[in-house]
């Protein structure tokens, strides 16, 4: 996949739902630079995902938010548009499913850390700050 602004690889894939709109943008390093793209990423159920800047929008905190409380539910990650927006409909409080998938605990685990640093700080966390999650 190309970069959107030049024939460039992109290697920066930026994807959010904001109330049940899904939009993508896909840029080269350079390109992503210029958009103050951070240098890191964090990858949900093998969907790799950059934001545009170190704050947190509503829509991406939605987002993460809502596959964490999906994931805490149903003990899966959602797999359509219409499951992301039932996970973003989710009360933070709703009782864990059972997850015997080691995968798929220590995917929840991850996910829950990042939301509960962006619930905190107002931010993605840095490149150094995500080695801190399980």
């Amino acid at each position: 996949m190309n970069c959107e602004l030049c024939d460039k690889r992109a290697t920066i894939h930026i994807c959010e739902i904001d109330e049940g709109v899904k939009s993508e943008k896909h840029l080269c390093e350079e390109h992503g630079q210029q958009v103050e793209m951070v240098k890191y990423s964090y990858e949900v159920n093998c969907v790799q995902a950059s934001p545009v800047s170190t704050t947190v929008s509503k829509s991406t905190m939605r987002t993460f938010r809502g596959g964490r409380n999906f994931l805490r539910k149903y003990g899966r990650m959602p797999e359509s548009a219409e499951e992301w927006r039932e996970g973003q409909t989710i009360p933070d409080d709703v009782p864990m499913a059972v997850i015997e998938d080691p995968e798929v605990l220590r995917e929840f685990r991850r996910l829950d850390a990042l939301v509960s640093f962006m619930q905190l700080r107002g931010r993605m966390p840095s490149r150094d700050e995500l080695g801190d999650f399980p």
